[in-house]
Order: structure tokens, then C-alpha cells, then sequence
């Protein structure tokens, strides 16, 4: 089992890595493929909703001028209010039209029409990012209804 190339992989690392994985051994645990698991887990955390928002409100931010930093601000703050909470710790993937209609109902039923509009329309650009980096084939932000 490789540990790493040296010297990315220090001695030292790779003693403490190769003790790790002799101490799976002992468990019965072979340590190939609980390093897969554990990159599979790291990919998995990399397609949740929250992580997939943190891409794309960086990739927005390269693209709005000065003036319009704004905007990011509200992304923030509606984003951390009302979307994230519901959405965040979701896969991108498993995400259906009515998380997102449910999540954008309870925006309306305090009667921030206008709040719930806005969200609407960055979770389509979302979700969009989502299809052009292979997360997704259809955008289920596209057909949500307005209020």
C-alpha cells in the first residue's frame, strides 16, 4: 500500500500513516478500502449544498464590479437565513424541486416576496454552476414557481 510520494509524504508522516494502517489491520479493517471510503466521504462532503454555495458565491464575486458588492451581501445573509439551514447539509444531487419549493414557501409565508424572489433566482444560477461543474443534468431550481 502506497502511503504518499516523498517528500509530499515526510518519514515521519508516513510512520505515523503506515501505524495507522496496521492498527486497521488489527481491527480486521483493511485500509485500502477504508481510504476509499474516506475519499468517497471527502467527495461527498465536496457535493453538499453548502460546499457547492461556497464555490459559487466565489466564482459570483470574481464577476460583479466594485459597485455591485452588495449583492454578495444579500447572497450572505439570505443564504445564512433562510436557504442553508433547510438545504445546507444536503448532496447537491439528491436535491428535488420541492426542497427548494418548500424552502422558497417558507420565505413567502413570512411575506418576503421580494426576498423569496431574489432566492429564487440565485438558486437557479446555483444550480446551474452545479450542471457546469457535472454535478447535475437538469437544474431543479428551474421550475419553481413564482408566488
Amino acid at each position: 500500500m502506497s502511503l504518499g510520494p516523498y517528500p509530499e509524504i515526510s518519514l515521519k508522516d508516513a510512520r505515523e500513516l503506515r501505524e495507522e494502517a496496521r492498527s486497521l489491520v488489527v481491527k480486521g479493517i483493511d485500509p485500502r478500502l477504508h481510504r476509499r471510503k474516506q475519499l468517497d466521504y471527502d467527495a461527498e462532503l465536496s457535493n453538499a449544498f453548502e460546499a457547492v454555495f461556497a464555490r459559487w458565491r466565489a466564482f459570483k464575486a470574481k464577476r460583479l464590479s466594485m459597485g455591485r458588492q452588495c449583492t454578495l451581501v444579500q447572497i450572505d445573509r439570505f443564504f445564512q437565513k433562510d436557504i442553508l439551514p433547510g438545504l445546507g447539509k444536503l448532496l447537491v444531487p439528491e436535491i428535488q424541486r420541492a426542497d427548494l419549493l418548500m424552502t422558497i414557501r417558507r420565505i413567502e409565508k413570512r411575506n418576503a416576496l421580494s426576498t423569496a424572489g431574489k432566492c429564487r433566482g440565485w438558486l437557479k444560477e446555483m444550480f446551474r454552476f452545479a450542471i457546469a461543474e457535472g454535478l447535475l443534468d437538469y437544474n431543479p431550481a428551474s421550475d419553481c414557481p413564482d408566488h
